[in-house]
């Protein structure tokens, strides 16, 4: 095998996850816990919950769909993804003048995004 770059990868990531209360019967501090955001001047915080949100219902009408394709109870996965670890990403990738570019550095291209599902 290669040896691992030396340089990481020239990302800034926030990583958050589904929040339940501590009250909640599937509550855990380590898969639950409350997410820290950062400054609300900086990131707004409303607008990534709602897309959160959308997405959770996103998949539950794909499972939906999957039942149905395989001829099941259209409930037939609620109970298998119920309180799900759901989970998200957001990655911003700062410029970086290629006089300042190690050619080792890893980055992002001029326009490389998807949804990976």
């Amino acid at each position: 095998l290669a040896a691992p770059p030396t340089l990481m990868d020239a990302k800034e990531v926030f990583h958050l996850g589904r929040e339940l209360p501590t009250s909640h019967p599937c509550y855990n501090h380590d898969m639950f816990a409350s997410n820290v955001w950062p400054n609300e001047a900086v990131f707004r915080r409303g607008p990534v919950e709602a897309h959160m949100a959308s997405m959770y219902e996103l998949s539950e009408r794909m499972f939906t769909l999957f039942a149905r394709s395989l001829g099941l109870p259209d409930e037939h996965f609620r109970s298998l993804c119920d309180e799900g670890m759901d989970s998200m990403n957001l990655l911003h990738y700062p410029p970086l003048a290629a006089a300042d570019k190690d050619p080792d550095q890893l980055g992002i291209g001029a326009v490389r995004t998807g949804i990976v599902m």
